[in-house]
């Protein structure tokens, strides 16, 4: 799940009392905290699966894999291969 609505259906609360509770105990909005765990999850991924981009986009159901690329890259600031390219040379962020 990628947006706030699921998670607030799921455990059968407004988004915005969603929203209040995460603030309340992270300091960051839901929206935040999903991005940040979805990209953590998508590094992991792309870095120890052996899965390719369109794979990924699959995987996390993503349009298409621009579209991940592109969520990827605003995250981050660096294409998933840049990101690739910097862990083996040793820069993790």
């Amino acid at each position: 799940m990628q947006r706030v609505g699921e998670y607030a259906d799921r455990m059968r609360v407004s988004r915005a009392a969603l929203n209040r509770s995460v603030k309340a105990q992270f300091g960051v909005s839901a929206a935040h905290l999903l991005k940040q765990r979805l990209l953590a999850a998508l590094k992991s991924e792309w870095l120890f699966s052996g899965c390719n981009v369109n794979q990924l986009a699959d995987m996390f159901r993503f349009s298409d894999a621009s579209h991940l690329m592109r969520f990827f890259k605003q995250q981050t600031g660096k294409t998933l291969s840049q990101y690739r390219q910097d862990y083996r040379d040793g820069i993790y962020d």
